[in-house]
């Protein structure tokens, strides 16, 4: 019996292991070869502590936000919510005092001045220790960076689980986001070496287009935005696109666009920067409403041979353009309401460099209709590698609120929303 059972024991201890080679959460992959965190390596981790008297904040909430009621607009300070919900001093002192004590290094503490958050610097040996986990490095498959964390969820101490509500930076990963526009992160088709790369397809209830990037015979890009590849030796002279139903995989149409014959600033860039150009997919055909549509589009050299094909990966629905407008009447807003009180402001927090370029910003504000605001940025902004995340949120808050200033924070890598809150 004894035998059996240590068998057993080898058996799951094997899964185990196993199981932690394959650990993945999102694009982290838990690095199993590395081992174990060094325990002397001192991690930051954020304590949210347990909140009191929400359901007054959200009962004021309500009345100063109707604008019906007598308090409307009376908003509270910062001081005012923090002395409201916070927790009192004795009880952020007692969760201090027992990671203090338990810990067996010098632990860092800062309390935010909403007196609701605690960033604490710590031991890797001692938060094993106190929240019972085994830490461990993990790299993110995309871009390399590697952080510390638990494979498992931490766990309170009782003597103080009443008093803390989520312990961050432990268990849990930075969230992705939508697509930063590079090279990397532009190739869904994953196509030949001379395939067209596929950017950014779009589709109206009347239009299918797409951003494409052409491909020379060579497998490299262009930066001649006139006679593109001809820098590389042998020119493209056609763009040849078709259009498919998704359902059934019949063949809508297709067009054949000579590079001479496409409408002036359709394909930009050159000098340092590749070229990349915008291709109406059916300009002589028509297509449905709300049905799905496959595209694809392959490229002819000067010398008469075709580059590989290449077929978005994603159907594209065709629908009418979501607009500002459209927004407005959904929602009963008179429309041409510009805001005009220079106290009414707002603002967009962005995360692990999600950027935005303010020229793209003017464009939308003009091809909108909608009037120039103030903007002004906190922290650090890149506007040569703008995010989709970043630029849609930037661009639809101030689509809603139209003249109203802007503020765009930027936190940063790394950097938590409760960080960035207080």
């Amino acid at each position: 019996m004894k035998n059996i059972a240590l068998l057993v024991a080898v058996v799951f201890a094997v899964i185990a292991v196993q199981a932690a080679k394959n650990e993945v959460r999102g694009q982290w992959k838990l690095r199993y070869d590395l081992g174990r965190a060094p325990g002397e390596t001192v991690l930051p981790i954020s304590i949210a502590l347990r909140q009191k008297n929400l359901d007054v904040l959200k009962a004021k909430f309500e009345r100063i936000t109707d604008p019906n009621n007598a308090e409307y607009a009376q908003w509270m300070t910062v001081e005012e919510i923090s002395n409201l919900i916070a927790p009192n001093h004795h009880e952020i002192n007692e969760v201090l005092q027992y990671v203090k004590n338990a810990a067996r290094n010098p632990v860092q503490f800062y309390v935010m001045p909403s007196r609701d958050f605690v960033k604490a610097m710590m031991s890797v040996s001692d938060l094993e220790e106190i929240f019972k986990v085994k830490m461990y490095l993990w790299e993110h498959a995309k871009n390399g960076q590697q952080l510390i964390r638990s494979a498992s969820e931490y766990s309170i101490p009782s003597e103080i689980a009443h008093l803390i509500d989520v312990i961050s930076m432990v268990s849990d990963f930075p969230a992705s986001h939508l697509s930063v526009r590079s090279d990397n992160s532009r190739r869904p088709n994953e196509a030949a070496s001379n395939a067209p790369v596929f950017g950014y397809p779009q589709a109206s209830d009347s239009t299918l287009y797409a951003q494409v990037s052409p491909v020379c015979q060579n497998g490299q890009s262009t930066k001649n935005p006139q006679t593109p590849c001809s820098d590389q030796g042998n020119a493209i002279t056609n763009f040849v696109t078709e259009v498919r139903m998704n359902s059934t995989g019949l063949r809508v149409g297709g067009y054949n666009w000579t590079v001479s014959s496409l409408p002036s600033g359709t394909c930009g860039g050159g000098g340092a920067s590749d070229v990349t150009c915008n291709i109406i997919f059916n300009p002589n055909f028509s297509i449905v409403s709300y049905q799905l549509y496959s595209i694809s589009i392959y490229q002819i050299y000067a010398d008469g041979t075709q580059s590989t094909g290449a077929t978005f990966s994603t159907a594209l629905v065709a629908t009418a353009f979501m607009t500002p407008q459209m927004l407005w009447k959904f929602y009963d807003v008179p429309i041409g309401t510009v805001v005009n009180q220079s106290k009414n402001t707002q603002s967009v927090a962005e995360f692990s460099g999600q950027y935005y370029t303010p020229s793209d910003l003017s464009s939308y504000l003009d091809n909108m209709s909608l009037p120039p605001a103030a903007t002004s940025v906190v922290g650090p902004n890149n506007p040569n590698i703008p995010g989709d995340e970043a630029t849609l949120d930037i661009e639809w808050i101030m689509g809603s609120a139209p003249g109203a200033p802007t503020v765009f924070w930027s936190v940063g890598k790394g950097a938590y929303l409760l960080e960035w809150a207080n």
